[in-house]
């Protein structure tokens, strides 16, 4: 074999190889972001969002507003139920909700309202770092919500 083909070759078989370790350290860290973003959902979920919500159903409660907070099917999120004044049971319609869920896919936290009248659609979809959940942040996000359902 000549020293051009080898030269060439080793050329080809390392930029290819080059191409693979790119992509599995790409691999390697989409899977520590979602790790790491796993993770500190889980300590603000449990330090932050829960706790604030339980606040609030309780004070909720002592506005003889009955709201109650329920985990989302898929195990990542939590919503608040605030139901329509006056009506317990509003056939083929949900309770105005809102859902705090975290999306892995993006590595957000989405805030949900939901509250039209057919239990379809949403008011205010946002979404947030980890970092941004505060008990502020929720707190707007009830009242906003509670002032749809008692307008």
């Amino acid at each position: 074999m000549s020293e051009q083909f080898e030269t060439e070759l080793d050329a080809i078989v390392g930029a290819y190889k080059a191409v693979i370790d790119q992509a599995k350290q790409q691999a390697l860290d989409a899977r520590t972001a979602a790790a790491t973003f796993s993770k500190g959902w889980e300590a603000s979920r449990n330090s932050i969002v829960l706790p604030t919500l339980t606040k609030i159903v309780a004070t909720l409660a002592k506005k003889s507003v009955g709201a109650s907070i329920v985990p989302l099917p898929a195990g990542n999120g939590i919503a608040l139920h605030v139901p329509y004044p006056g009506r317990t049971d509003v056939r083929g319609h949900t309770h105005p909700q809102i859902t705090i869920s975290a999306n892995p896919n993006t590595s957000r936290v989405e805030i949900k309202h939901l509250h039209a009248g057919s239990g379809v659609g949403s008011a205010d979809d946002d979404n947030y770092t980890v970092a941004e959940i505060t008990s502020e942040l929720i707190e707007k996000h009830v009242l906003a919500l509670v002032r749809d359902v008692y307008r």
